[in-house]
């Protein structure tokens, strides 16, 4: 199975900038094309799927990203977009093309994860044949509104962590409904962050021991850095790539708690 993440906008049809939809100095291109770097790592690297990333440089219009999916060589495509109304408006949709029952499901798939992991309103799978990206393509395809950018829910998306969580949130949506299973074992990067898996599963909010060190996972999965309270304790978990320190240790690490040095046995 082969898949495509997009991002709306970038490139206007008269060859300039595109922003897309702006809220002050948020511009929806920019916050979708690292929405849909995060989903397509994550399918490729977590589910081990064949996935496409397009229009992440801006290099793309409508009419040149319709122009690339006009065969079979795909079978799924999700374009990226946030939303825009007015200053109260919350929550997720996914758009697919009418009487495409296979679009309906990914996009019920994707508009719950995204709730879920956002924790906004799900207004669920909608039918439109507005949408140029599902209507004159021939793979099944959906458009993504992950939230609304002119209201509360940009806090949601506006950092990092926020885009790479809602990235995540729509590749799992497109997992769980193509019945692709995770394949993670060990460490996997999302964008700039580390996690850890067991049989498919990140691990969340404990210590793991490997190769010969301790780290901390949040309560987001995510490997902590710097120094860290848990419970009574402070720890330092080292910030830094083990080839940018001289003692080689590795970044995440655990290296002292108080004034009790390397951490052997927790």
């Amino acid at each position: 199975m082969k898949l495509c993440i997009l991002v709306g906008h970038g490139k206007s049809d008269s060859g300039g900038y595109d922003p897309g939809a702006v809220n002050g100095d948020y511009h929806e291109f920019n916050i979708a094309k690292e929405i849909a770097k995060a989903a397509a790592e994550r399918l490729n690297s977590t589910y081990g799927a064949d996935c496409g990333l397009l229009n992440d440089d801006g290099k793309y219009n409508l009419k040149e990203r319709i122009a690339k999916f006009q065969d079979h060589t795909y079978d799924f495509i999700a374009e990226i977009h946030l939303n825009a109304g007015s200053a109260t408006a919350s929550g997720t949709e996914v758009y697919y093309f009418p009487s495409d029952s296979t679009g309906q499901a990914y996009a019920a798939g994707i508009s719950g994860a995204v709730s879920a992991a956002l924790g906004i309103p799900n207004r669920g799978a909608k039918a439109s044949d507005y949408f140029g990206i599902i209507r004159q393509t021939v793979p099944t395809a959906v458009l993504v509104e992950t939230c609304f950018i002119s209201s509360g829910d940009l806090d949601k998306v506006k950092d990092a962590a926020g885009q790479v969580k809602a990235g995540n949130a729509i590749a799992d949506g497109i997992a769980k409904t193509a019945g692709l299973q995770s394949n993670a074992n060990g460490w996997v990067k999302a964008s700039s962050a580390w996690y850890w898996y067991e049989n498919g599963t990140p691990v969340k909010n404990k210590w793991i021991l490997t190769g010969g060190w301790w780290y901390r996972l949040g309560l987001d999965g995510k490997m902590l850095t710097g120094y860290q309270k848990i419970g009574t304790e402070t720890f330092w978990l080292n910030d830094k790539p083990a080839s940018e320190n001289t003692a080689g240790i590795p970044l995440g690490a655990c290296v002292i708690t108080n004034d009790r040095g390397n951490i052997l046995d927790l």
